[in-house]
């Protein structure tokens, strides 16, 4: 499952307001001003000390309990959320700066990022799989995980989706309960079509001329560095292609 990705800039109010003085002052100071050896234009270093000057202004008025109104509040959030929303991508182009040290790294606060791989275990899960065509011989998949009940999903463990399929005249359309083993459906080794994604929403396609056939497909969560990691194949999955 996707991560939810790490903001720069905090969003409590005590930790926001040492954070919009201290970088700005980092920024500004220097002759040329560190902000613009890390980057910035003259424009955006103005606007950050310009959201720095308001806030100053502003959150006596806060922490002032006598002074604090909804208004006064409301003011707070929004200049929060305004400077977060200016200053992430300002902050996404000074951490790629050759010049950046590890002082401007702990009061921007820009770690560096982890190089080291993390190892990817067995995947053990087998992947929901909803199969739907949409004419003209595509078919649209849609794969996800045993926690995600209503959204397409890849396995957190897992660097692409692998489909393994074969195609069959309406003849064999299988009975309700096949058995592999005994005249039913093929097993996944029988399927000698192949493809990956990269996605957990996709769309195959097969061309207009299988139009009324049946595809038969197995689909797995693979690992791409050690496929003794990769997931174990679904069972049959069954749609009329249109």
């Amino acid at each position: 499952m996707a991560k939810k990705r790490r903001k720069r800039v905090p969003e409590t109010k005590p930790e926001f307001d040492s954070y919009q003085r201290d970088s700005t002052t980092r920024l500004e100071t220097g002759t040329p001003a560190r902000g613009i050896e890390l980057g910035l234009s003259t424009t955006e270093l103005d606007a950050w000390k310009a959201f720095r000057d308001a806030w100053i202004l502003l959150y006596p008025k806060y922490t002032d309990k006598t002074k604090r109104t909804t208004d006064i509040t409301k003011d707070v959030n929004k200049h929060m959320k305004d400077f977060s929303a200016f200053a992430e991508p300002l902050l996404i182009r000074m951490s790629g700066s050759s010049v950046l040290t590890n002082t401007d790294r702990t009061i921007l606060n820009l770690p560096e990022r982890d190089k080291t791989p993390t190892a990817k275990g067995k995947i053990e899960d087998v992947p929901t799989v909803d199969i739907t065509p949409l004419g003209g011989g595509q078919m649209k998949f849609r794969i996800r995980t045993a926690e995600d009940a209503t959204r397409a999903s890849m396995h957190e463990a897992a660097d692409f989706i692998e489909v393994k399929y074969l195609i069959q005249g309406k003849e064999v359309t299988p009975p309700p309960t096949p058995d592999p083993g005994d005249g039913g459906l093929p097993t996944v080794d029988k399927a000698t079509d192949y493809t990956i994604s990269k996605k957990s929403l996709f769309v195959i396609e097969l061309g207009t001329g299988y139009s009324g056939k049946i595809l038969i497909a197995f689909v797995r969560y693979a690992n791409a560095s050690n496929p003794a990691n990769s997931g174990p194949w679904t069972l049959p999955k069954v749609a009329v292609i249109l």
